[in-house]
């Protein structure tokens, strides 16, 4: 007979439970022991969507890319107070366009401008 297999009759499975292998602390939730490299770093369409946001002529764009970086901003635990000023920057030059539009709509029509 060749090979390293054991000689003689078989002995049956082992008795007694098997142990765990040892566990690691520090792992977190992650079952693989590995840390999220992305945590704690604001998404880059969120600062983005901020920057878009400031300015009036591209506030709805800013709108989009900070409600759609809000959810990955919470996963990764950073970024949300910025997304969530993004939007609201940019729903204000919203208010205020649509405000102005009126009032010119208004005061050209009465023939006052």
């Amino acid at each position: 007979m060749g090979g390293n297999y054991p000689r003689g009759p078989y002995q049956g499975p082992p008795q007694g439970p098997v142990p765990y292998p040892p566990q690691y602390g520090g792992q977190g939730p992650n079952p693989y022991g590995m840390a999220n490299p992305q945590m704690g770093i604001t998404p880059g369409i969120v600062t983005a969507g901020f920057w878009l946001a400031l300015l009036g002529c591209t506030s709805m764009p800013g709108i989009i890319c900070c409600a759609i970086g809000m959810a990955e901003a919470k996963r990764r635990q950073a970024g949300e107070g910025l997304a969530l000023a993004g939007i609201i920057i940019g729903i204000s030059w919203q208010v205020i366009g649509a405000v102005l539009y009126v009032g010119l709509s208004v005061a050209e029509a009465s023939g006052s401008l």
